[in-house]
């Protein structure tokens, strides 16, 4: 990452804010300048590791804002993503504890009314993220803390949908249930960028 920044497009500049190492990734917060006036910040985790299947998705249509084109983003696959979200929404107690993974439990439920991806694609990443990882087995169980309801509750009021936190637990115990059998000719409905919380997962990736 500090081999790419700072950098420069268009009136933007990138540089390094700060950086925390978390499980599995560092989180680099890079600073955002448009026209050398603080813009924003961006969250990116960067992980050091063989990335599965990736897939190149075109930018949004910049020129409306006076943006020049921008070639498509790199980002890690549907099944691959889909699989990481499960495996982290149902890992179990660690120490006592477990950790709120309701905004996993929220991706997994637009992604499943969304996007287009094959239940076989996604069983076989599933079986691969769960070896690699190796926290708990699969299939596991999809049984959510009922102390999640506040968290996917205040996330379905930031992204504006139309339903609650119990019908989005219940709707998420199917897909991960039928994932767990035999395959099925079933596929997960087409994905696209919905609020400002669940955009693709972009991948940078660091040679």
């Amino acid at each position: 990452m500090h081999g790419l920044l700072p950098a420069r497009w268009d009136a933007f500049e990138f540089r390094v804010k700060c950086e925390e190492a978390r499980e599995h990734v560092v989180r680099v917060n890079v600073q955002v300048r448009f026209n050398q006036v603080d813009w924003g910040t961006l969250k990116i985790d960067v992980i050091d590791d063989d990335i599965g299947d990736i897939e190149h998705v075109a930018n949004v249509a910049k020129e409306r804002f006076g943006l020049p084109s921008a070639g498509p983003v790199a980002c890690l696959s549907r099944p691959d993503q889909l699989a990481e979200w499960i495996h982290c929404a149902t890992r179990p107690e660690i120490e006592g504890k477990r950790k709120n993974r309701a905004r996993n439990v929220v991706a997994i439920y637009l992604f499943d009314t969304l996007a287009a991806t094959e239940d076989t694609a996604v069983r076989a990443a599933c079986r691969t993220t769960f070896e690699r990882d190796a926290t708990h087995a699969w299939p596991p169980e999809p049984a959510f803390p009922d102390a999640w309801v506040t968290t996917i509750a205040d996330v379905i009021q930031e992204t504006g949908l139309e339903t609650t936190s119990q019908t989005v637990m219940a709707h998420v115990t199917e897909p991960i249930q039928r994932l767990s059998h035999a395959p099925r000719s079933i596929s997960w409905a087409r994905y696209s960028f919905v609020g400002n919380r669940f955009a693709r997962c972009y991948l940078l990736r660091l040679s």
